[in-house]
């Protein structure tokens, strides 16, 4: 079981945030070359691990930069409100933050603007929520500033 573990004294103010590279799907690469559109390049970015969003969410600078279509629309329950967002297949690979390969492809993944509501100091532009991490054991251990992500 390939493990993840991180001490940083930044992960309490910052959260547990691991490397990541998300990418258009299989299917949406086929769609892609049937349509005559290019295949743009994956994107590494960085992603906080999110036991309090139920499916994983990407910022809009990942949708443009991969130029992805919506597959459906979604509702996104927050503290004071249910929206209606937009939802995108992608793939998400892990593989840098455990050494080994770990794909989740075809993923549905709720598009958002959250960067507008981040500190100016967030580097994340991604949020892993519980429909990836119930696949994985997440130990999070706050005194000491460390987590440990399993799979």
């Amino acid at each position: 079981m390939p493990t993840y573990t991180l001490c940083d004294p930044q992960v309490s103010s910052k959260g547990p945030i691991v490397p990541v590279t998300i990418d258009i799907t299989k299917i949406g690469k086929r769609d892609s070359i049937r349509n005559g559109k290019s295949i743009p390049k994956p994107i590494s970015v960085f992603a906080l691990l999110d036991t309090g969003t139920t499916i994983t969410m990407i910022s809009s600078r990942v949708v443009k930069e991969l130029n992805l279509e919506p597959i459906r629309s979604a509702k996104l329950r927050t503290f004071t409100e249910l929206l209606g967002r937009q939802a995108y297949a992608i793939k998400l690979d892990m593989s840098q933050t455990f050494g080994e390969t770990v794909i989740f492809d075809d993923i549905l993944a709720i598009g958002d603007t959250f960067k507008k509501d981040k500190p100016p100091d967030a580097i994340e532009d991604c949020l892993i929520g519980i429909d990836i991490l119930s696949e994985m054991v997440f130990v999070y251990i706050g005194p000491m500033d460390t987590f440990s992500l399993s799979y």
